[in-house]
């Protein structure tokens, strides 16, 4: 008896399953009417193929009212052009391109992503540009190829598209937009960048960190690689290093400035940075949350340009050094200043305990001391300091004492010292409070 139950329990349980699929194939043969061609299953369908004509106001349909779909197939759909208010994006008139996946096509804006249970789309083969956020959330989606048509892929287009293991660029692919790939967590290995991509966004593989290696096509006539790394085509620019990439990598001294974000959670890069004395700036972000990153940062003598916060989360850099001949910065203590040590522009993020700031300072750079958590004790800003920068000490959690503003101080930039949120007591010492 027992037995026999097992067997109906398990057979039941295979009926649901097969039952619970819901396939269904419609023809639409002017945009704008998918919602009365679906509307008796649209709340159950898992597997749809649809052929004719779309525009965006059936994308909306698809995204927002089909919450059990799987399995989509459009490769035999044509995308004409709409304007209007009622397309994927909800505000005001928009224009969606014809052959475009539009814009929000699977993410409403107003409510995140509405395709939890999506995994396999074939888009149109006459598709021939990806608008930016189309994909944005689809976490479950685990089969897609890029038709070999499409030459742009717009912002945040596969962004947290989770379950996506791998991505083929297309070599007809000529743009690739501001955080294009990110989040998209599992896509692993080595991506090739084709010969007919000409321009690259920010970030385009921000938080995936089992991306190991950029390959450029040899024939690409804006970007090359080196030792897994995306630079402009002279390699005079680091663009993006992968986030998996392990070990020392060395910057070649052909390399003038290196891109915001450049180095954005790359935690697995190990040892000192030695910038060669060919880099005139780094920018924003450039090495955030490089947490393998240990020492000292050594700056080179050509370095000219320091973007804000280049080195949050790397906790175990514990002072600067700058070659000699350097015009425009200087350490002291294994902190940077400029020239003359009048203005602070950046604490080292892994040094430890207490900090006296020499007397010659005027100016708290912004930025300086952000998210230095292993400041600690009490803070005292002398009187011969007129400027605390933006954000100066933001997140400095380490600091549990008290604060003492010297009286010379008249400007605190905005969110000077928001998240700082262990200090114990506050000492003004100005007549008026500084603004």
């Amino acid at each position: 008896m027992k037995k026999l139950f097992s067997f109906l329990f398990v057979l039941l349980v295979t009926y649901n399953a097969t039952t619970a699929q819901n396939s269904q194939t419609v023809t639409s043969y002017s945009a704008g009417t998918l919602s009365i061609l679906v509307s008796s299953f649209s709340n159950s369908v898992t597997n749809l193929t649809i052929t004719g004509t779309l525009d965006s106001r059936d994308f909306v349909i698809i995204r927002d009212a089909m919450p059990q779909l799987q399995v989509l197939d459009l490769s035999g759909v044509n995308i004409q052009a709409y304007y209007g208010t009622e397309g994927t994006y909800p505000w005001g008139y928009n224009s969606f391109p014809a052959n475009e996946l539009p814009m929000y096509a699977f993410y409403n804006p107003n409510g995140g992503s509405q395709t939890y249970n999506l995994k396999t789309i074939k888009l149109p083969a006459t598709l021939t540009s990806i608008g930016s956020n189309a994909l944005n959330g689809c976490y479950n989606l685990t089969t897609l190829t890029i038709p070999s048509g499409v030459t742009s892929i717009g912002d945040n287009a596969f962004q947290s598209c989770n379950a996506l293991t791998s991505i083929s660029i297309p070599n007809t692919i000529t743009t690739i937009g501001n955080g294009a790939f990110n989040y998209c967590q599992n896509i692993a290995g080595s991506i090739t960048i084709p010969s007919s991509t000409i321009s690259i966004g920010n970030t385009i593989f921000q938080g995936c960190s089992k991306v190991t290696k950029f390959i450029v096509d040899a024939n690409n006539p804006n970007y090359s690689s080196l030792d897994s790394v995306l630079f402009n085509k002279n390699q005079t620019t680091i663009i993006e290093c992968p986030e998996g990439k392990s070990g020392v990598f060395t910057i070649p001294n052909t390399v003038t400035t290196i891109s915001d974000y450049a180095f954005l959670n790359c935690s697995k890069l190990t040892g000192s940075v030695v910038l060669p004395n060919s880099v005139t700036s780094i920018g924003s972000n450039s090495f955030n949350n490089c947490n393998s990153l240990t020492g000292t940062f050594t700056f080179g003598s050509g370095i000219t340009t320091i973007g804000n916060s280049p080195f949050i989360g790397c906790n175990r850099i514990t002072d600067f050094a700058i070659a000699s001949g350097n015009a425009n910065f200087a350490v002291s203590g294994g902190v940077l200043f400029n020239k003359n040590l009048t203005t602070l522009v950046k604490y080292p993020p892994g040094k430890t305990g207490s900090y006296i700031i020499p007397s010659s300072v005027t100016a708290i750079g912004n930025y300086a001391f952000y998210y230095c958590q292993n400041l600690t004790g009490d803070l005292v800003i002398p009187n011969t300091i007129t400027i605390i920068g933006e954000g100066a000490f933001s997140s400095c959690n380490g600091l549990n004492g008290s604060l003492t503003i010297g009286s010379g101080v008249s400007t605190i930039g905005q969110s000077a010292f928001q998240s700082s949120n262990n200090i114990k007591v506050i000492y003004c010492l100005r007549a008026t409070p500084p603004t």
